[in-house]
């Protein structure tokens, strides 16, 4: 036999094709065969966005759901993970243990874990649920971290929820930061242990620990409370820190400024106001202006007029004189 490319006996021409085995025969059809299919599914991909806008990407396991309609879409659902998409802009989405995800409209981002809910609707989002968490946005630029059955509820403008145990934030109009922990309800507001804050019209800050309440109701506020402290203001610029218990309660115009500690309950009404209480010491103003330093349950009652006290050790200030600057001391 004639060794490949050396001449022949005949004076034929040398064969100087390479070897060719099956093996690689078998490849390059598969190349072409994967080549056609990846052009054809290229032409499908252009003709559906050029003509539909619409490219999905999408992975779902255990009877996981996807309805995508327009513009870009990613879901990932696994254990029954239920993603419904309706409406341009980008969509993301990451579901596990049957939560369900609902976007509608603008950019959104969204990861549930555990029955976590998200329903988004309008403008950016990003939610990050886990153990039933339950997140609703509507309009605006939306934040929310939950954990253990935290419930989110946003309507309008800026927000920024992280929630965890049970911490319930409902949010609607202005701008908005919440932190809640261990079933804290929430507006505006950083909570721990189950502290409830309430917020109504203007500037508002609160950090509330083991329970403590805190209710704002017009102008600017803020409330520092410890250890099932109550603060309650209504109107005008106010400042409060309480601790263990203690109480504060605002009402009407003017500056408030009050520093409790153990039980200490403060009570101001009307003009502009500064009190300092400690060790069950209460202090009760009520027009003009007002100052009062107590320790050890010392009582302070002011009435009208300007007011100075400075009670230790359960001494008791009274006064009622209107327009009288008087000062009294008990120890």
């Amino acid at each position: 036999m004639a060794a490949r490319g050396l001449p022949t006996h005949s004076g034929a021409s040398p064969d100087t094709r390479p070897v060719r085995s099956s093996r690689y025969r078998a490849k390059l059809s598969d190349t072409k065969n994967f080549t056609y299919f990846l052009v054809l599914y290229l032409m499908a991909v252009s003709k559906a966005v050029a003509e539909y806008h619409i490219v999905t990407v999408a992975i779902t396991q255990d009877e996981g759901d996807v309805d995508f309609c327009g513009g870009l879409r990613t879901a990932i659902t696994q254990d029954e993970g239920d993603v419904d998409f309706c409406g341009g802009g980008l969509r993301t989405a990451i579901t596990q243990d049957e939560g369900d995800v609902d976007f509608c409209g603008g950019l959104r981002t969204a990861i549930t874990q555990d029955d976590g809910d998200v329903d988004f609707c309008g403008g950016l989002r990003t939610a990050i649920t886990q153990d039933e968490g339950d997140v609703d946005f509507c309009g605006g630029l939306r934040t929310s971290i939950t954990q253990d059955e935290g419930d989110v509820d946003f309507c309008g403008g800026l927000q920024t929820a992280i929630t965890q145990d049970e911490g319930d934030v409902d949010f609607c109009g202005g701008l908005r930061t919440a932190i809640t922990q261990d079933e804290g309800d929430v507006d505006f507001s950083i909570t721990q242990d189950e502290g409830d804050v309430d917020f109504c019209g203007g500037l508002r800050t609160a950090i509330t620990q083991d329970e403590g309440d805190v209710d704002f109701c017009g102008g600017l506020r803020t409330a520092i409370t410890q250890d099932e402290g109550d603060v309650d203001f209504c109107g005008g610029l106010r400042t409060a820190i309480t601790q263990d218990e203690g109480d504060v309660d605002f009402c009407g115009g003017g500056l408030r400024t009050a520093i409790t500690q153990d039980e200490g309950d403060v009570d101001f009404c009307g003009g502009l106001r500064t009190a300092i209480t400690q060790d069950e010491g209460d202090v009760d103003f009520c027009g003009g202006l007002r100052t009062a330093i107590t320790q050890d349950e010392g009582d302070v009652d002011f009435c009208g007029g300007l007011r100075t006290a400075i009670a230790q050790d359960e001494g008791d200030v009274d006064f009622c004189v209107w327009g009288a600057a008087d000062s009294n001391r008990t120890g």
